[in-house]
């Protein structure tokens, strides 16, 4: 086994991974089928280097090769399909058979002598091969799929969102450095005749993992943070399950001297003794550990509500109900500012980026509240029909994009408020008529 081999092997349980849980958990979702799709399809194209690696025969060589160069034309095919869909393009017919045949006519030749035109099996080193003309071809084919699907970016940035362009990019950015890699190392460099990188190529998939899981981390991707944690949780403990395994082999052979056919047994059971005990232990402080980064600015929604009620509670002034309420908000959501629109009082409440209270026209409104996207939240405080107040959370300081159940907070607060802006209003009314009836008297 070479170190090409385990970092291979460690890189394809976490796509693997990351493959599993978009089925299992988004299948609904046909951007995270066409994910899914791509990660299983960079599985193969790892596995098949992997065990191409170590072949030591020529058919098992070109066999193996050849499943990998299949599954990594099928990934750039898959590629361009996410792209299109990506970018709210629909698939017709034409465009399926413009990305897929020329893929499944270039995998007909994988396995024949246009794909590897000779092997050599060295002593203690991977395997080697030597491509042959069809890698030409590939290479022909990727780059017309990668323009294409810069093409289709470049469109989509000018008309989307903040957090679409941010995604999108990151993805582009992602698969473009991988394919690149993948393309010198694997067709460029094989072309004239240096092989010294070969096993490299497939490995650079790394570059969309890592952009891939920065994009669910920092603008919501398929909101699957999730995913990122147990990958990385179980590619811990893989690694070091290996690596006891090997320190088991090598200290059975160098130090103690004992044969193959005693040390590989010894460390099979040692290593599955020890995953066997260790794992839970070791799963659930990484969990506890992990949470800390991937779930440090997770919203409660129990307190939440309990401190934004608290603040409509004892609060019974308008000037302090708003500006109780704008702090408690800012506090949850961490925002770059907050706008609260008082329709009756054409009123306009700024927290961060302006005075207190604006008086501001009807006529202004739209300029000044605009309805929130994925980046924003907006919401009205409604109450018997009648809408009484607009709310607008901005940006969050770190850039990530609102989720679900931070919608759901503020669309359950927007009914209370509703109210508390009522009960302000009857007790404004109160209040003036008492004084009115003083002044009387």
């Amino acid at each position: 086994m070479f170190a090409f081999t385990y970092s291979a092997a460690i890189l394809a349980i976490i796509n693997l991974g990351f493959a599993a849980f978009l089925i299992v958990k988004k299948w609904e979702i046909k951007l995270a089928r066409y994910l899914a799709a791509l990660f299983a399809s960079s599985t193969i194209c790892l596995v098949g280097n992997a065990l191409a690696d170590i072949s030591y025969t020529e058919k098992s060589l070109i066999f193996w090769a050849g499943t990998a160069l299949i599954a990594a034309i099928f990934a750039m095919a898959i590629y361009a399909n996410l792209i299109e869909v990506f970018t709210g393009h629909s698939i017709t017919i034409l465009k399926f058979a413009l990305i897929y045949v020329p893929a499944i006519v270039l995998s007909l030749f994988a396995y024949s002598k246009y794909s590897i035109t000779g092997t050599n099996f060295p002593f203690n080193k991977a395997a080697e091969s030597t491509t042959g003309p069809l890698y030409f071809f590939v290479l022909g084919y990727t780059i017309i799929l990668w323009i294409f699907s810069l093409i289709r970016v470049v469109e989509m940035r000018r008309k989307a969102t903040v957090v679409q362009r941010a995604q999108i990019s990151y993805i582009f950015l992602g698969f473009g450095l991988a394919s690149l890699g993948t393309m010198l190392c694997n067709a460029i460099l094989p072309l004239f005749g240096n092989i010294s990188y070969f096993t490299l190529g497939p490995q650079c998939i790394i570059f969309l993992s890592a952009a891939l899981a920065y994009t669910i981390l920092k603008h919501g991707l398929l909101n699957i943070k999730v995913v990122i944690q147990k990958s990385i949780i179980y590619s811990v403990i893989i690694g070091a399950i290996i690596g006891f395994y090997l320190l088991i082999i090598n200290t059975a052979l160098i130090w103690l001297d004992l044969s193959q056919s005693v040390s590989y047994p010894i460390a099979s059971l040692l290593a599955a003794l020890v995953g066997a005990i260790g794992i839970p232990p070791i799963n659930k402080f990484l969990q506890k550990k992990t949470d800390k980064i991937f779930f440090k600015d997770h919203i409660s929604y129990s307190e939440a509500m309990y401190n934004l009620s608290l603040a409509l509670n004892l609060n019974i002034d308008l000037n302090s109900l708003i500006e109780s309420t704008a702090e408690e908000l800012y506090k949850i959501f961490k925002p770059t500012g907050i706008k609260i629109y008082l329709v009756r009082e054409k009123l306009l409440f700024e927290r961060d980026g302006g005075p207190n209270t604006i008086k501001i026209s009807e006529e202004d409104l739209f300029e000044i509240l605009p309805k929130g996207d994925d980046d924003e939240l907006f919401v009205n405080a409604e109450h018997d029909g009648a809408n009484l107040a607009q709310i607008l959370i901005g940006e969050k300081k770190t850039g990530e994009i609102y989720l679900p159940e931070d919608r759901e907070i503020l669309n359950t607060f927007s009914f209370q408020f509703a109210l508390a802006l009522e009960k302000t209003n009857l007790f404004e009314r109160l209040k003036k008529q008492v004084e009115e009836k003083n002044e009387a008297a």
